[in-house]
């Protein structure tokens, strides 16, 4: 986690540094929600945003999108193959 921190907390100074918008949280909260978008593990994700209960985890970074969904759905591999009747 301190490695994360360390990493975010460069990136706002090396990229944006004049920008007072840009702050740590902001940067942290994209990198948790490009890690949720890459499908990494919930557990996995926890780990790396330093969250002490999975329950956080879920509510800041896992939603539900059509994106994703479609994601989900193509990753069963039998999807748009079932016929109902």
């Amino acid at each position: 986690m301190l490695e994360t921190k360390k990493m975010i907390r460069m990136s706002k100074y090396k990229i944006l540094i004049a920008d007072d918008r840009l702050s740590v949280h902001c940067l942290r909260k994209s990198y948790g929600t490009n890690l949720a978008n890459l499908g990494t593990v919930v557990h996995t994700l926890k780990e790396l945003m330093g969250h002490s209960n999975i329950q956080t985890t879920m509510e800041y970074y896992l939603f539900s999108s059509d994106a994703n969904k479609k994601k989900a759905v193509e990753g069963v591999g039998w999807a748009g193959r079932v016929v109902l009747t």
